[in-house]
């Protein structure tokens, strides 16, 4: 039998990814953002359409920001200021309601392409280690004998 903790983590499917960006969506550091939102899933959804390599400032910001041809990157940081907060947002997110999600997408900093992981599962929870159960019976045993010679000093008073 496979022990799951130590298979190899696989990345997460198109549909899997597509969903959890509806739960991003539709959660509250993203679902009063019309900007941020239109940002996201454009990333993401051109992205798992695989149509071609890495999301430019330039595409961005005429298709999801509504810019003309004339967008000069290096005079409006109308893109990197949004991925910024859209960076923020989803550490927000993934930091509240997100905190159990199994995948995981983010835009690393220094472009605009999402990356997508699935979160490793939690490490199983046994029973204590044995070191560690050895200790917590000889600190109960020596509690025991601490309380046994104070009743016996308290109640040997009595008898003399």
């Amino acid at each position: 039998m496979s022990d799951p903790y130590n298979a190899r983590v696989t990345s997460p499917t198109r549909e899997e990814v597509l969903h959890q960006l509806s739960r991003i969506l539709d959660s509250p550091p993203l679902s009063g953002s019309v900007r941020l939102s239109r940002f996201l899933r454009y990333v993401v959804e051109r992205t798992c359409a695989g149509d071609g390599g890495p999301l430019e400032e330039f595409l961005i910001a005429t298709e999801v920001f509504d810019r003309d041809a004339r967008f000069d990157s290096r005079l409006d940081s109308l893109v990197r200021v949004e991925a910024g907060r859209l960076r923020s947002k989803l550490t927000e997110y993934y930091r509240e309601r997100g905190a159990s999600d199994s995948v995981i997408i983010r835009i690393p900093k220094g472009g605009y392409t999402p990356e997508f992981e699935r979160r490793a599962p939690p490490a199983p929870q046994g029973p204590l280690p044995s070191s560690k159960r050895m200790t917590w019976r000889v600190t109960i045993a020596a509690l025991a004998i601490l309380i046994v010679v104070a009743l016996v000093a308290a109640t040997g008073s009595h008898w003399r």
